[in-house]
């Protein structure tokens, strides 16, 4: 399963907005 990458992608970009918040 490939989710790694995704899912990498994923935190990286909801961790910027929730410290952008």
């Amino acid at each position: 399963v490939e989710i790694d990458e995704l899912t990498e992608e994923q935190i990286k970009y909801l961790a910027g907005w929730q410290e952008g918040t």
